[in-house]
């Protein structure tokens, strides 16, 4: 239900969205301000108070990300510890949560070092991320098709719909790689 919701979400206020933008900015706008194109139409629609609050809500929204990322990764890493995927020493003692909250800081950090910040670069790599997780998706699905099929499952998609998902997702990776 949540992806349902979401998916439905992002199709009604994606495309909002770059209505307004493109009917309150003009290209040449759009193409100068990519980086804070969202405050800039704000800003044109309602002023400066109407900017800031676009920008206070934007970094809430991306502050909820990170925390809610940070939450995953620790269940994650501590999930996969247990099941031996992981090094013990992850939850070696009280301080194990600590390790691997750090650890996480340490990767995300090193993200943003590499890329030297540069806005696109760090777009492009959550970009690649993302669309990687979800061909993971799709070929997970694959291979529990064909080696658990005794496997309950309350929602099936058929197979063409999961090629193509797949293409889909690795075509973009590709398509990114490309545009660097």
């Amino acid at each position: 239900k949540t992806l349902r919701n979401m998916w439905m979400g992002v199709s009604v206020f994606n495309p909002l969205i770059a209505i307004v933008i493109l009917h309150v900015l003009p290209i040449s706008a759009i193409a100068q301000s990519k980086d804070f194109v969202l405050s800039d139409a704000a800003f044109g629609m309602g002023g400066s108070l109407f900017a800031y609050l676009v920008v206070v809500d934007a970094f809430l929204v991306l502050s909820g990300a990170v925390l809610t990322s940070y939450v995953g990764v620790t269940g994650l890493i501590h999930r996969m510890t247990i099941d031996g995927c992981l090094p013990a020493v992850l939850l070696k003692n009280r301080h194990g949560n600590t390790r691997i909250v750090f650890s996480f800081f340490l990767l995300c950090s090193s993200i943003l070092l590499i890329t030297h910040g540069s806005l696109l670069s760090l777009a492009g790599v959550y970009t690649i991320s993302f669309l990687g997780v979800m061909s993971l998706f799709a070929f997970g699905n694959l291979v529990l098709r064909e080696t658990r099929k005794e496997l309950k499952r309350p929602y099936k998609a058929s197979l063409i719909t999961v090629i193509l998902a797949f293409l889909a997702t690795t075509t973009g990776i590709v398509g990114n790689m490309i545009i660097d």
